[in-house]
């Protein structure tokens, strides 16, 4: 992606599709950062959801680019990963855990709007806030995400709201070693070498492409004495 684009790109974001001109003003310190970005418009986006949620000042969009270091040229995600990093610290606590929880349908996975929120609310990631509901709070929470470009809009309701999404495959790589760093979340996988990663101390996600009849028996094994949530998937659902 052209440093043109990329700086089209970022306004759109920050914007959510105003006009340009209203970023006129720090264009260069704008192009600067989009250059950090290596070309990758997911970089791009990442670094959009944090500018969006922040002051439009020369100093705050130099502070963002100062916070950007990114690693060698010879890893492949090396312009992603630092806009991630910067983006996922940027996070309210509340945010994070959403954000985290999302780590544990596999990559690429379809995930419902309706079912994710329920979920957030069953798992007491959502406050109430004076009169208003649970559910409204965590849809805010989810537009925040998909604000920030970290959750993809796959389909839509008629009236625009997000019926479908998922996480770009960057993006779960994120949630995933974050997740296992607090070591509250345990991965299996059908197939894999030694059962995946194991031992979990709240939570477990096992999903696989055949019928997941023996995974019962594999989690009994392992004793998850303290296992508060489970997600079973299976793709050919």
């Amino acid at each position: 992606m052209s440093l043109d684009d990329g700086w089209s790109l970022l306004c759109k974001v920050v914007l959510g599709g105003g006009d340009a001109e209203e970023l006129e003003h720090l264009k260069d310190v704008g192009m600067k950062i989009v250059q950090k970005c290596n070309g990758l418009p997911s970089a791009v986006k990442a670094i959009g959801g944090i500018l969006c949620t922040k002051e439009r000042s020369k100093m705050v969009w130099a502070n963002v680019l100062s916070s950007l270091n990114f690693s060698s040229p010879v890893d492949p995600l090396y312009g992603i990963m630092p806009a991630l990093l910067l983006g996922y610290r940027d996070f309210p606590c509340h945010l994070k855990a959403c954000f985290l929880y999302c780590s544990l349908f596999p990559d690429g996975y379809l995930i419902s709007r309706t079912s994710l929120t329920q979920m957030w609310i069953a798992e007491g990631f959502i406050k109430e806030e004076g009169e208003v509901s649970m559910e409204d709070t965590a849809d805010v929470y989810l537009e925040e995400l998909l604000m920030r470009s970290l959750l993809q809009v796959v389909d839509s309701h008629l009236e625009g709201h997000a019926k479908l999404c998922k996480m770009h495959d960057c993006v779960h790589e994120l949630a995933v070693s974050m997740i296992r760093c607090e070591s509250t979340v345990g991965y299996l996988q059908q197939g894999s070498q030694g059962g995946g990663y194991v031992k979990p101390q709240l939570r477990l996600s096992i999903s696989g492409d055949e019928e997941m009849r023996d995974f019962p028996e594999r989690v009994k094994k392992q004793e998850y004495y303290s296992l508060r949530s489970f997600q079973g998937i299976s793709s050919t659902v």
